[in-house]
């Protein structure tokens, strides 16, 4: 970040609607004095800088949420989309979320083929993406209806995968979202948040199919403010695809709640003007 060293005066984990996500609201009210077993292996002789760690403070104090949130926390989740509450995070920082980039397939010749048909983008990522049943049922709900698709399974995924598809079905294995997002008219997806994040940012409605980690409460947060429907893997089936998926292309409502995100996220400091911020606050933590 331009020179500017920043070690531990900065926690950049997942946004504040994520803290729920992985603690508990109250962290735990426990004694955290070191156990007579670690006290003897602090004086183990191998062990000269654990030993000195704990000399610093043999009986130390819990802290909240084992400290994660003592520093500046950049949170890159919009007002609406806030999950938990904050009141235990003293320094937030927000940080307009920005979709990565990355060369790939050029989509340029078909997305002007049959233009006037909506485009809705499938994809499961770049992780969550070797299953390939919910990503298949996705694509067969989607084939019938008057649309483009397009599905990308991942670099290096077999494209054969799905087997054989309609002319309106275009499978790939991995083109820039920059790229293809402002040609879709919806998104269906995992909910992964570098997905969720940059559909809702370009105001695009979705069709959330959570498989793991924070998809759940990312399909919970766009199903809430109205962006979006959620599916569960265990309802997941061709026919409930298929009918939520023309609700979102036939009701406006939905576009025009991914829209409203889409101004909170606009409305976020960019990268550039957060970096001056954390420049200004740590800059004394400078490369000289």
């Amino acid at each position: 970040m331009r020179g500017a060293r920043i070690r531990s005066d900065v926690c950049h984990a997942m946004p504040a609607a994520s803290s729920e996500r992985r603690y508990s609201r109250q962290p735990p009210q426990t004694n955290c004095s070191a156990p007579d077993s670690f006290t003897a292996t602090r004086n183990h002789p191998n062990s000269p800088a654990l030993a000195a760690f704990v000399a610093r403070d043999p009986h130390p104090k819990a802290r909240p949420f084992a400290g994660t949130y003592d520093h500046l926390y950049l949170d890159i989740y919009p007002p609406s989309l806030q999950a938990a509450q904050t009141s235990h995070i003293d320094a937030i920082q927000p940080l307009r979320p920005v979709a990565f980039a990355d060369c790939g397939e050029s989509a340029e010749e078909w997305l002007s083929a049959d233009a006037n048909r909506p485009l809705v983008y499938v994809t499961f990522g770049t992780v969550f993406n070797r299953d390939i049943a919910p990503i298949a049922t996705a694509v067969a709900a989607l084939r019938e209806l008057a649309v483009r698709v397009v599905v990308t399974l991942g670099p290096g995924r077999d494209l054969a995968a799905l087997g054989d598809q309609p002319a309106n079905v275009h499978v790939a294995g991995y083109i820039a979202q920059t790229e293809l997002l402002p040609h879709c008219a919806a998104v269906v997806s995992h909910a992964g948040s570098g997905t969720f994040l940059a559909a809702i940012a370009r105001g695009l409605p979705q069709l959330f199919l959570p498989q793991a980690a924070d998809q759940f409460l990312n399909a919970a947060a766009g199903a809430r403010c109205g962006a979006g429907i959620a599916i569960q893997s265990h309802e997941l089936t061709v026919d409930s695809a298929r009918d939520a998926a023309r609700q979102l292309l036939d009701d406006p409502a939905f576009r025009g709640a991914a829209e409203r995100v889409s101004e909170e996220i606009q409305a976020m400091p960019a990268p550039d003007a957060v970096v001056d911020e954390i420049e200004h606050r740590f800059g004394h933590d400078r490369d000289p």
